[in-house]
């Protein structure tokens, strides 16, 4: 796949993915109708190819991995597309020595200087 060929899959493929995250049913036409609903998003499957939505896989997700396979489905008239399941968002909180350590913190001077000058 030439380098255009792999931005345009990606994009798509990207679509795709944020599409179907954030719309239940636009996800229930990829299960039923996936042909119909990737082309919508950019990803042409040609006549006569099978499309295989693949919600579960095993280990990390990887976008080689799904720009490879559809490199054989073009080969094959079998195209297989990893769709996982919406990522969690981190649960993440701040703490004050943390919050210490970031620039704009305690260790900020209050001059009112720009900051090339003398208190960098």
């Amino acid at each position: 796949m030439n380098a255009k060929d792999r931005a345009v899959f990606v994009s798509s493929y990207t679509k795709v993915l944020t599409t179907a995250w954030s719309d239940e049913a636009y996800m229930a036409a990829l299960l039923s109708d996936p042909i119909e609903a990737l082309a919508r998003q950019g990803l042409m499957i040609p006549k006569g190819s099978s499309v295989q939505i693949i919600t579960e896989a095993t280990g990390e997700p990887s976008l080689e991995t799904q720009v490879s396979l559809w490199e054989i489905g073009r080969v094959t008239g079998e195209f297989k597309l990893f769709v996982p399941p919406v990522p969690e968002a981190a649960d993440f909180e701040l703490d004050d020595d943390l919050l210490d350590e970031i620039d704009g913190g305690a260790a900020c001077c209050s001059c009112c200087c720009c900051p090339c000058c003398s208190c960098t």
